[in-house]
């Protein structure tokens, strides 16, 4: 991974493959403080995964956290989904919430979608 922010808003590294090892290293570097978050979520994954002998979870887990990688690993965008999650908490009407809901919605299956191919 490179780890080089380019002056035009790009990758601070590029995507990493889908293993909650790349994940890590990867999280690691665009948002730490996110780090003690994934490893709970990665154990209640395996765990549940355990349980039901059903490996949804673990994939489940993959997927979210791609696409949290997926959002921070661009500073501009990651900007934008997290002032646009704090306005939508601190909204004062409805309307102001949903429009900064749709927001962090449109971000988030942007991502989403960009970790599925």
């Amino acid at each position: 991974m490179t780890t080089v922010p380019t002056p035009d808003g790009g990758a601070l590294i590029s995507r990493p493959e889908l293993s909650a090892a790349a994940l890590k290293a990867a999280l690691a570097i665009v948002s730490p403080n996110q780090l003690p978050r994934m490893l709970e979520d990665e154990a209640k994954a395996v765990t549940e995964t355990f349980r039901t002998d059903d490996t949804t979870h673990v994939r489940a887990f993959l997927m979210h956290w791609a696409t949290v990688v997926e959002i921070e690993r661009f500073p501009d965008r990651a900007r934008s989904y997290h002032q646009a999650e704090y306005e939508a908490h601190n909204a004062t009407t409805v309307d102001e919430c949903r429009k900064y809901a749709s927001i962090v919605g449109d971000i988030w299956r942007t991502c989403f979608a960009a970790v599925s191919k």
